[in-house]
């Protein structure tokens, strides 16, 4: 597979446009290439579960979802993946506020 294909066909999420150092589930440090379900680094593989979004009971987090996503938002593909990427680096930044929400919550649920 030449570089340029490589390039095509894996997603590097957080240097978009660059060579990955790793491929899939071989290493997962910030900036190495993972699909969006398993870390195979095939981002357009439903793994036979179907495209999530688009394919009737599709499972599988997909390019194709991201595409039908930001269509029904009316943006790009690219945008979609970023408003995901931003708000699941907002997430580990602040996980531990959101844990103690969540724990907060349980417990004024059980005194109910």
């Amino acid at each position: 597979m030449s570089e340029r294909v490589i390039r095509e066909v894996f997603v590097n999420v957080n240097m978009p446009g660059q060579r990955p150092a790793a491929f899939g589930k071989q290493s997962k440090q910030k900036g190495d290439v993972m699909c969006y379900n398993c870390g195979c680094g095939l981002p357009n593989d439903d793994h036979g579960k179907g495209h999530a979004a688009v394919d009737p009971n599709g499972k599988a987090i997909t390019n194709k979802t991201f595409a039908a996503a930001g269509k029904a938002f009316g943006m790009d593909a690219e945008e979609s993946k970023r408003n995901t990427m931003d708000l699941l680096e907002e997430q580990d930044i602040h996980e531990e506020e959101y844990e103690e929400e969540e724990e907060e919550e349980e417990g004024e649920e059980e005194e109910d």
